[in-house]
This record gives structure tokens, C-alpha cells and sequence, in this order.
């Protein structure tokens, strides 16, 4: 049973601050704050590599809805979703140093997804499976 289901993720966001960032938008807000960062590090350290996924879906869902209601251009929309992309490959690289690449090696798809982010220059259709 996976552990990063809607609700639980949902409340991780929630209780990261975000009084303290210095955003303006509702999408920056989104990827400033870095609940899921903690969140994939956690996973990924803890070997539940099938949630890894489920937690970038989620993260780039919630980007979604934010730039649904802010009305963002399709050029921002892809840059944010890089942004978000490389934020996860970075946290999992990093975190490979304390719990071992072997762990966080099949978590180091998400290279693969900023990579083909990068050749479409399009909106983000995700393939993984989302609990929610």
C-alpha cells in the first residue's frame, strides 16, 4: 500500500509554511515551497521507490491548477514544469550521497522526464499512475 496518497500529500503542503517565501503568484508559491522536496528525499531514503512518482505527479498537478487559475502562458507553463523537474533530479542525486545510488537509482527517471520536458516544449502529460 503506497503511502503518498492525495490526502497525505495534501497535508505535507500544508503544513510547510509559506508565510515566509517572498512570492508574489499562487505558481510560485508552488514551487518555492519545498514540501516535496522532503517529501521525495523521504520516499526515495526510506526505499519506497513507487511513491517517488506519485509525488511528482502530484507536486505537477498542483502546478497545474495553479496556472489554470492564474491564466498562465504556455511558455511559463513549461518553464515552471522544468523548474519543478530539475528540483526533483537534483533532490534525488543529492540524496543518493547519504542513502546509496543504488536506492535512488530507479528514482533518477525523473532525468528522463526533464530531458523529454525539454524536446516537446509542451505542456506536461504525465504517465505515471496518480492515487488521487
Amino acid at each position: 500500500m503506497s503511502l503518498a496518497t492525495k490526502e497525505f500529500l495534501d497535508h505535507l503542503q500544508s503544513i510547510y509554511p509559506t508565510n515566509n517565501l517572498k512570492s508574489a503568484s499562487p505558481v510560485d508559491l508552488i514551487i518555492d515551497n519545498k514540501w516535496y522536496i522532503a517529501a521525495v528525499v523521504a520516499f526515495s531514503a526510506g526505499n519506497a521507490t513507487e511513491d517517488v512518482p506519485l509525488v511528482f505527479t502530484h507536486a505537477l498537478q498542483t502546478l497545474a491548477d495553479a496556472h489554470e487559475k492564474s491564466k498562465t502562458g504556455r511558455e511559463q507553463i513549461h518553464q515552471d514544469q522544468l523548474t519543478l523537474a530539475r528540483r526533483f533530479r537534483d533532490a534525488l542525486f543529492v540524496a543518493g550521497v547519504t542513502s546509496g545510488y543504488a536506492r535512488v537509482s530507479a528514482d533518477l527517471v525523473l532525468i528522463r522526464l526533464e530531458r523529454d520536458l525539454r524536446r516537446q516544449n509542451s505542456a506536461l502529460i504525465v504517465a505515471w499512475p496518480c492515487t488521487r
